[in-house]
């Protein structure tokens, strides 16, 4: 959406029951890019650890005018991945405790069909695990200049067009 990933935390993993909800945390964008990694990211880094592409496929925006659903804190889509195919929603919660926004993910459309377990913990693109993937020598080059400078990816895209501009 708008040039990044939008991109969500779902800790107790993603509901495939229709009706069943869990708790989403909203993180922050990502570069279209990152949706093709698989590997590592460097300690001292955002989400540093073993990064694994779980699922690929496209989405589909039931809602109209997404970014705008998005905004008023409650957004539909369908997904068309190898592994999730169906209807999902999120919704915005508001929590005083939390720094970043908390949502619900919640299945909307009908169940997931159930997959070997063997085959829900393996990546679509190397068919490796997470922890085959801890030992993986493909490393992230983040776009934060370090970890105590660290840069949004917003910043990062206005340095770019400025410096295209010959403005930087």
């Amino acid at each position: 959406m708008n040039g990044v990933l939008k991109s969500w935390a779902v800790p107790k993993g993603i509901p495939l029951d229709k009706g069943e909800a869990r708790l989403a945390m909203e993180v922050e964008d990502h570069p279209i890019e990152y949706g093709s990694f698989e590997g590592i990211i460097p300690p001292g880094n955002y989400g540093a650890g073993p990064v694994q592409l779980w699922d690929r496929g496209k989405y589909e925006a039931a809602d109209v005018d997404p970014a705008k659903a998005l905004r008023k804190g409650k957004l539909s889509f369908i997904l068309h991945g190898k592994k999730l195919k169906g209807h999902w929603t999120l919704v915005r919660t508001r929590r005083e405790d939390v720094t970043r926004d908390s949502w619900l993910l919640i299945k909307t459309g009908e169940n997931v069909p159930s997959r070997p377990a063997d085959e829900m913990d393996r990546s679509v693109l190397s068919g490796k695990t997470l922890g085959e993937l801890s030992e993986s020598r493909q490393v992230w080059k983040s776009l934060r200049r370090s970890s105590t400078a660290p840069t949004s990816f917003k910043a990062h895209i206005r340095r770019l067009v400025a410096r295209k501009r010959g403005r930087a």
